[in-house]
């Protein structure tokens, strides 16, 4: 069974892949990371839709890869846009807003179980560089090798789908030092 995390962006957005068959708390198998492939003049719909369409296509080859093509995921967990009374949020509220658009045009697309998740229900307050670091501690050292090759400034963005997947498997402690580290069999 394979499970598929996002986290959705006004021009990016990052995908991972999460398999139950072997090991209870799901090992990660693949992740990816699409860029809006219209240009930022073209109009904001149109860049919604080539986002969350390019989204879908990437997972579609991420499933051939694994040599899964036909067999959807059990259900896709997409993050959720948390607007903060004004004054508290760090980003335009604009911003956030379509960052949500992207979000539920890919909750449209896909044509499986859906289910969204807070930042906060995810990481809480937790900031972003300490949150990075934890996510990969969790990842047994096959499950690193398949964020390789990511360029440095965009692994955030896969990391934070990571983390989503990490925490939705019982993975992912959000506080203090302990982690739960898959053993991965041999």
């Amino acid at each position: 069974m394979i499970n598929a995390y996002v986290d959705p962006g006004a021009r990016y957005a990052a995908l991972a892949l999460f398999s139950q068959k072997e090991v209870p708390a799901g090992v990660l198998v693949g992740a990816s990371l699409v860029r809006c492939p219209l240009p930022a003049t073209r109009p904001h719909a149109e860049q919604v839709r080539a986002t969350a369409r390019a989204l879908i296509a990437d997972l579609d080859r991420l499933l051939g890869d694994l040599s899964l093509e036909g067999a959807p995921p059990a259900r896709l967990v997409v993050e959720d846009v948390q607007q903060y009374p004004r004054g508290r949020s760090r980003g335009r509220r604009r911003d956030v807003q379509r960052v949500g658009q992207v979000a539920l045009a890919i909750t449209t697309l896909f044509t499986g179980p859906v289910d969204t998740v807070l930042p906060a229900q995810w990481k809480g307050q937790t900031p972003k560089q300490v949150m990075n670091r934890r996510v990969v501690r969790c990842l047994a050292r096959e499950e690193r090798a398949v964020l390789e090759g990511f360029p440095r400034r965009s692994l955030g963005h896969v990391l934070d789908a990571v983390g989503i997947g990490l925490n939705d498997l019982g993975r992912l402690q959000r506080r203090g030092r302990g982690v739960r580290r898959t053993q991965l069999p041999s």
